[in-house]
């Protein structure tokens, strides 16, 4: 029997792990707007316009959206407690009373809708069949209309796939599930302090980000979404924004090379900045970009072997495998490769039965995490531009 990605761990735990803090209402508002008007999805591209949000969780997200004023505004998710808390908002008036709740799962909805915006956040990677669940996202997308979706990618990921293989040292038999999160949030606190505007839960982050079961193709990257909408979408932006096109405007329509295939050969270039947020963004030749995200890819499915079967006995090889990638990177990623080596250090010291193991500048490494990309759907009276 297939799992049923997201919706099988959160119903089995009873869980919704998205929420976000909302002590602040404007500040919320104020990270929401930023995040749109860096994507390209302006206000104004919401005001009157037709929204379908798939997957809103407790719909903490939703609120800027729908304060925005789009003449409709539909929010689907699988998981019987997010209808639930979506409903308890709309009676506390925090959402419009004339906002659509509908309890289905995706891949069931047989409503043949278009809308002018479609988001769905958080969905994508861990996915069993990412490109067909993409594509049928985008299908409620009308003529013109925009998706939103994230996408994550192992070298973005790598600083969350450490801290995943230290699960099995945190695991005791027969704890019971808030147990073992709690530790592992106290543990992480300094890591997730350091973060500047982080906004989410730390018990949420634990429950998502490190005991989340995953897959060994429980990714997908921003290249493997805009490939899979190539044929009928472009792309609109994206967070982060590191996308340049210095073309004559008047010769993109002549030119051999789509703003698509612009934006994947940018990814590649980039690809060692998604490692470390920390740094300022570094191009390197797309050569050594894939060959870092390999690497990385290498680290994911290691530590996938790891968390379903060889546990502590896993931990060395990965290790290896991480000196590897520390000794590929370019010379001007000192902070991260430093951050590596405090890593390693940390690990051997915990493996030792250290309890004050000290992890140093490691502490304070994330990649990207889940990057946005808005596409928009090519018009019919138009075509591809380029």
């Amino acid at each position: 029997m297939s799992t049923r990605p997201y919706l099988d761990f959160y119903g089995k735990h009873g869980i919704i792990p998205v929420h976000q803090n909302l002590s602040d209402m404007h500040a919320h508002y104020r990270r929401r707007e930023a995040l749109y008007r860096q994507i390209g999805l302006w206000p104004a591209m919401i005001r009157g316009r037709r929204v379908l949000e798939i997957g809103p969780g407790t719909g903490d997200n939703a609120l800027y959206t729908a304060a925005l004023g789009p003449s409709s505004y539909a929010l689907m998710d699988g998981h019987p407690q997010s209808v639930a808390a979506l409903k308890v908002k709309q009676a506390e008036g925090l959402l419009p009373p004339d906002l659509e709740v509908i309890h289905s799962d995706l891949t069931e909805w047989t409503d043949p809708r278009r809308f002018d915006v479609v988001l769905c956040e958080g969905l994508l990677p861990a996915q069993n069949d990412q490109t067909g669940f993409l594509r049928m996202v985008a299908s409620h997308c009308d003529d013109d209309g925009v998706v939103v979706v994230t996408t994550t990618n192992c070298t973005s990921l790598l600083a969350e796939t450490c801290r995943r293989v230290m699960l099995p040292v945190f695991r005791k038999p027969a704890a019971a599930l808030d147990d073992l999160v709690r530790r592992l949030a106290e543990f992480f606190a300094p890591d997730l302090h350091s973060l500047p505007g982080m906004s989410r839960l730390h018990t949420d982050w634990v429950l998502d980000q490190i005991i989340h079961p995953c897959t060994k193709t429980g990714f997908f990257s921003l290249s493997s979404a805009i490939a899979a909408l190539d044929d009928e979408f472009d792309v609109l932006g994206t967070s982060p924004a590191f996308l340049t096109d210095w073309r004559w405007y008047k010769s993109i329509p002549e030119s051999t090379q789509s703003r698509n295939r612009y934006a994947l050969d940018q990814i590649d270039r980039f690809a060692v900045s998604f490692l470390d947020y920390r740094c300022d963004p570094v191009l390197t030749s797309p050569a050594l970009g894939r060959a870092i995200e390999a690497r990385c890819q290498s680290l994911w499915e290691l530590h996938v072997d790891l968390l379903e079967g060889d546990g502590l006995a896993g931990i060395p090889a990965f290790l290896t495998e991480l000196r590897g990638l520390r000794d590929m990177l370019p010379d001007v990623c000192t902070a991260t490769r430093q951050s590596l080596d405090d890593y390693h250090a940390g690990m051997q010291a915990m493996l030792a039965g250290k309890d004050d193991a000290d992890f140093g500048s490691f502490r304070t490494l994330f990649g990207r995490g889940q990057q946005y990309l808005a596409m928009m759907r090519r018009s019919k009276l138009t075509g591809r531009i380029a």
